[in-house]
């Protein structure tokens, strides 16, 4: 009997694990309160869609503004630079 228990539950284990989200169970939606609401896991999977769809590289992937080569010309210097503050300004707004 104990096995039988086992074995169940290991299968319904084995089930939930197919899940990408387990919270909705890959519909996207949860129920509060008796209304359907977009699920936390929607926004990621349509950012990755979207991801996915755009053709960048996994070689694109790995440049950071560390290991960017902007001593080619002043202008790159320049982009560099306005890049580099909108994003410390833009984490400073968003952490605030």
């Amino acid at each position: 009997m104990q096995n039988r228990v086992k074995s169940n539950l290991e299968e319904q284990e084995n089930f939930i694990a197919k899940y990408d989200c387990n919270k909705c169970r890959d519909t996207t939606y949860i129920l509060v309160d008796d209304e359907a609401v977009p699920c936390s896991c929607k926004e990621v999977r349509r950012a990755k869609k979207i991801l996915a769809e755009s053709s960048i590289s996994e070689e694109l992937f790995k440049k950071t503004f560390d290991n960017f080569d902007y001593s080619r010309n002043v202008q790159t210097i320049d982009s560099y630079t306005v890049a580099r503050n909108y994003v410390k300004d833009f984490d400073k707004i968003r952490n605030s």
